[in-house]
C-alpha cells in the first residue's frame, strides 16, 4: 500500500469511495437491477469450480454476460 504524509485535505479519491451508497447497492438505471446480482445463476455457480482457473473463467463469463 502507498503511504501518505502531509495534509489529508490534499488527498484525492475516486467519487465512488466517498459515496454514501456502496457499489453493491448502486442500481442500473436502465434495468433497475443491481450489478452483482443480474445473473444469479452464473454468480452462484462461481464457487462450484474445483480449480481456480475454472472459477476465474466462471467470473469472466458472469462479467461478460453483464456487459
Amino acid at each position: 500500500l502507498a503511504g501518505f504524509m502531509g495534509d489529508l485535505s490534499a488527498m484525492t479519491a475516486p467519487p465512488f469511495i466517498l459515496s454514501p451508497t456502496s457499489l453493491t447497492e448502486f442500481p442500473d438505471a436502465t434495468r433497475g437491477l443491481t450489478y452483482w446480482c443480474e445473473l444469479p445463476e452464473l454468480f452462484a455457480a462461481i464457487p462450484d469450480g474445483k480449480m481456480e482457473q475454472v472459477r476465474a473463467l466462471a467470473v469472466l463469463k458472469w462479467f461478460i454476460k453483464q456487459v
